[in-house]
């Protein structure tokens, strides 16, 4: 199984949003495709179960089956450390959350792809000295009226009433389908098929369990789901 983990320490990114709809993309292409979220917020959920997609709480349990994992990484998250995905995709959208993900790339293993959202690209080029772990993403998310109702209706972008005309959904697709190709999986996908609707209520998207101390008990586990350290500093 392929591991893609959504984050920044940087929060209204597009982390989630992007998370969603690689997870869709994936599955409407023929992929085993779970997602996972990493936080106290399980914003990623809604979009997963309208889909008929199986989600995950991080720090509860993992799958052991199937193509791909997408994980949403809260910006609360302390375990960083034990996490090894695939690739780590780290959306930006300005200045701040650039540096954010500047700092931020020391305490990630595996490599890393900037992804600039919002239609905003500050800068082009990543700092020489991160060359060797980082690339920067040559698509870039636009404003988009598509993404903006998929919050709404739980479609993905190019499913709302703006659809594949949109710039923002092909942007999206352009990026889920560089994503796939980057851990692999491109020669899997299959002709896109609509996946089926799930229209009862949404469960909530918060867990009020202590955060911190939830993760301190699954630390080792998730040690061992990404054969990592279980004390790694």
């Amino acid at each position: 199984m392929k591991k893609i983990a959504f984050f920044n320490w940087k929060g209204g990114v597009a982390t989630t949003t992007l998370a969603g709809h690689t997870c869709i993309y994936a599955a409407e292409r023929g992929l085993q495709v779970a997602g996972a979220t990493l936080g106290g917020r399980h914003d990623l959920r809604p979009a997963l179960i309208r889909g008929g997609l199986p989600w995950h709480d991080v720090l509860e349990d993992l799958p052991i089956a199937g193509d791909l994992l997408v994980m949403d990484v809260s910006s609360q998250a302390d375990c960083l450390d034990v996490l090894r995905p695939d690739l780590w995709v780290m959306p930006m959208c300005y200045r701040t959350a650039y540096e954010n993900a500047t700092r931020s790339v020391p305490a990630l293993v595996g490599p890393v792809l900037w992804v600039w959202s919002l239609g905003s690209a500050w800068r082009h080029e990543v700092p020489a000295h991160l060359r060797d772990r980082v690339s920067m993403s040559s698509v870039i998310i636009p404003v988009s009226r598509a993404i903006a109702e998929c919050a709404e209706t739980g479609l993905a972008a190019w499913g709302t009433r703006v659809g594949a005309r949109s710039p923002g959904a092909r942007a999206i697709q352009q990026l889920a389908a560089d994503l796939l190709g980057r851990v692999g999986l491109a020669s899997m996908l299959t002709q896109a098929r609509a996946l089926p609707r799930f229209a009862g209520p949404m469960p909530s998207l918060f867990d009020g369990r202590g955060l911190s101390a939830r993760t301190n008990a699954a630390r080792p586990r998730l040690a061992t789901y990404f054969d990592a350290p279980a004390s790694a500093a």
